[in-house]
Formats: C-alpha cells, structure tokens, sequence
C-alpha cells in the first residue's frame, strides 16, 4: 500500500517569531536558561516558551539553518527563530526530526554572515505523510496546560503511526 505524502510550506504549520535580546535586567544568576540555539548562555528571569519548541538558528558563524530543541522554560534570543506548530496536521517531535540535519542550510542568505529570515521559513516546501486517523494533536494556539498525559498518548500514536513508513530492520 501507497500512501502519498502532502505538499506544505512551514507556513502552513508554523508560526514563527524571532527570539529577544536579553536586556541586562532580564539576567540574573539563578534562574531559566536563556539558550541562543547553539546553547545556553546565561540566565534569565523570564522564559518565553513553557514547552520544548523547535528552533532554527537564524544568524551565526557555524550553524545557521541547524534545528534544534529547546529547553522548556528558556528565553530564547534573537540569534534563533522558533518554529511553534500551529498545524494539527503534523506532530511537533515528527516536525522536529523531520527538518533535523542540514535541510534549511540552503535557506541562508548573507554575505558577510550567513542568516536565515522568517520570510525564507515561511516559504518552505516540505512534504509529510497524512494525518493517522483519529490522533489530533493539540493546536499551538490552545493553552500550554495540555497535560502530559495527553502529549504523552498523542506521540504513541503518532510513534505507532510511523512506524508503519520504517523499513524493519532499521
């Protein structure tokens, strides 16, 4: 059985923002990370994102275009972008994964430093296999008490789903 994979850009699954520079009165000694999305480098006293979310490094000398994950409860500068899934049609840790690796490098622009724009984002073409029947994932745009429970049963399903497009053996 065939089954065909759907044609999308980011911006039909993403809503994206860039990250903020941290002023020195948002830094303290102990409190959340404030990761730049090549790693954390400091602390803030206030977070952005209650959950992991997946991050582009849009500006920099060694990794703009590298997606990664962030940690929950961080402050995230304005070297990164994050991508929040707005899309019930495709699971964050799927959409993670699927853009991990050097995907987005062809979407740096720059000549004296390599970045990336949220405009360039927002117009990537990606394709990802159909909905599983009968699993939602929550959308983005509800409130981020989702329990863990839920999320936890969602990516079994979605897991469970996928493996069903993986070759045994691998």
């Amino acid at each position: 059985m065939s089954i065909d994979w759907e044609k999308y850009t980011l911006g039909d699954l993403c809503r994206f923002k860039y990250g903020q520079m941290p002023l020195k009165s948002d830094l303290c000694d102990d409190g959340y990370p404030v990761f730049s999305g090549y790693n954390i480098v400091g602390h803030a006293k206030t977070y952005h994102y209650e959950e992991p979310e997946i991050i582009v490094v849009a500006r920099g000398v060694g990794g703009t275009g590298d997606v990664k994950m962030s940690p929950p409860k961080c402050f995230l500068t304005n070297l990164s972008i994050v991508a929040k899934v707005i899309s019930i049609k495709v699971d964050k840790l799927f959409l993670y994964y699927r853009l991990a690796g050097p995907k987005l490098w062809e979407l740096r622009t720059g000549s004296a430093q390599a970045q990336i724009t949220i405009d360039r984002l927002q117009r990537y073409e990606l394709r990802i296999p159909p909905s599983p029947p009968n699993v939602k994932s929550p959308p983005s745009s509800q409130p981020t008490t989702t329990s863990s429970k839920t999320t936890k049963s969602a990516s079994r399903h979605w897991k469970k789903w996928l493996n069903c497009f993986i070759p045994s053996g691998l």
